[in-house]
């Protein structure tokens, strides 16, 4: 039953994303300590973490959950467009709930990572990582 979990692409890219959310979890969280008197210290707190998993993600779900063989400039301009985009979304999210609202910072940065990571997993899935058509003779 493991064996079979293993070979789809969304339980490899959750273990993929188990792995990047204890990274960015603690890059966040130590940052955020270090930057919480700041005026918009959970938004570059939320930078800092954000930016720590980006190329372990890459590769792992380029050569792991995706298994993709495509070119990869083309995926790699890709997937930096969508994790740029990502970022912003989370960014604009956690200073809103956290440095403007007030929100306990641990608990918003779980539930705007949680919405991100299903974002995420269709745009790697459907763009980045897509396996080109075949087309009929």
């Amino acid at each position: 039953m493991l064996k079979k979990a293993f070979e789809h692409s969304f339980f490899r890219f959750s273990v993929v994303g188990l792995s990047n959310t204890l990274i960015s979890f603690c890059l966040f969280y130590v940052s955020h300590s270090i930057l919480h008197s700041f005026e918009s210290g959970g938004a570059v707190a939320q930078v800092l973490s954000y930016s720590g998993g980006l190329a372990w993600s890459y590769y792992w779900n380029r050569s792991w959950s995706f298994k993709s063989r495509g070119r990869i400039s083309m995926e790699g301009l890709r997937f930096i467009l969508v994790q740029l985009g990502l970022l912003c979304l989370s960014v604009f999210l956690i200073h809103v709930y956290v440095d403007q609202k007030g929100l306990v910072s641990t608990v918003v940065w779980l539930w705007v990572m949680a919405f991100i990571t299903l974002v995420n997993y269709l745009l790697l899935r459907c763009w980045v990582f897509r396996r080109p058509r075949v087309t009929g003779s």
